[in-house]
């Protein structure tokens, strides 16, 4: 009698789990790894500040200075990728930069900038940005557009504009990055001014017409579209009900529902360094500094790389092949070959 009961309360438990989805969330696989890392520039060469790059560009950019002002460095992200310019600016434009298909875009005196081949040539001027602050500057895939977050008169923002005719429009009281949806025709951001808002809004940039477009289980600390289409995000496992890790998510193109992909259990990004997360160009793997080293997540594969000696990682952007991780540490500026 007591074993029947053991076994019927070990089913009960074992379909309790199996209707919340828990053991229904494929885990990856897990594997560690040495890394290969290469130095490319060492901090005594000039503080690092910022990296950045964008699915769309084959581009790096990086911030040598301080806050008194410095270079922005552009670069080919390939595994020998060489430098290819660089330009002088003022010390706010390390925190508002992006790399774009044919050079970067970046604001800095209240202009927004693009610097393009050839490089011997001026930037020029987009707009005028007249704001306190600007920040989480994102470039369409198909380079035609850029939005970004920014403060005037006390009230947050989302602005976008056309590189092509200056045409925009603007969204109050939105929070997070812009992430543009794989044809660059609109963009997604974070309903109210909470950072880890989970109710989306869609921006049509054409039009200017914004509407909700879908609420989320969790609240992400990331969300980015694949190029197939497919939005992911990155989660605590504990929102969805599951012990303590990271979850990735799927929504489909139609944005009608969400539904778990990835359970990394016992993954847990380092304090602080939520925002860090770098997403290669399919939008299929990430990497973060997690409690034991840096962690690159593929989805593709399934499987979690570890990298337990890589540690104190200040920034960290995917090469353009996506085989290769460019991160800022306290040596420097470094290159992983993953």
């Amino acid at each position: 009698m007591l074993l029947a009961c053991l076994v019927l309360v070990g089913v009960g438990y074992y379909l309790l789990r199996l209707m919340s989805g828990v053991l229904s969330v494929p885990r990856p696989e897990f594997l560690e790894r040495e890394g290969d890392e290469e130095i490319l520039r060492t901090s005594g060469e000039g503080a690092i500040c910022a990296l950045a790059s964008s699915p769309s560009s084959p581009l790096l950019a990086l911030y040598v200075g301080d806050v008194s002002g410095g270079h922005l460095v552009v670069m080919e992200s390939e595994p020998n990728g060489k430098e290819l310019g660089r330009l002088p600016v003022s010390s706010e434009a390390p925190f508002c930069w992006v790399t774009h298909p044919e050079g970067l875009l970046f604001v800095d005196s209240g202009r927004l900038w693009l610097f393009s081949f050839p490089w011997g040539d001026p930037p020029k001027e987009i707009v005028r940005v007249e704001a306190e602050r600007v920040w989480s500057l994102s470039c369409s895939p198909d380079g035609r557009w850029v939005a970004w977050l920014e403060l005037s008169d006390g009230v947050t923002r989302c602005r976008w504009v056309s590189l092509e005719d200056g045409r925009g429009g603007s969204v109050n009281g939105v929070a997070g990055r812009p992430v543009w949806f794989p044809r660059g025709d609109a963009f997604l951001c974070r309903a109210g001014t909470e950072e880890r808002s989970r109710l989306l809004l869609r921006v049509n940039v054409f039009t200017g017409v914004t509407e909700e477009w879908l609420e989320l289980r969790g609240e992400p600390l990331q969300f980015w579209f694949s190029r197939e289409g497919h939005l992911h995000c990155l989660s605590l496992s504990e929102e969805w009900g599951y012990d303590r890790g990271l979850l990735v998510s799927r929504v489909l193109p139609e944005g009608n529902r969400e539904t778990a992909l990835l359970w990394a259990r016992g993954s847990v990004i380092a304090g602080g360094k939520e925002d860090l997360v770098a997403v290669d160009p399919e939008g299929e793997r990430m990497a973060f500094e997690g409690e034991m080293g840096l962690e690159v997540l593929d989805l593709t594969r399934k499987t979690l790389y570890r990298y337990p000696k890589v540690v104190g990682v200040m920034e960290a952007v995917f090469g353009s092949g996506g085989m290769c991780i460019y991160l800022v540490d306290g040596e420097g500026l470094k290159r992983l070959t993953l």
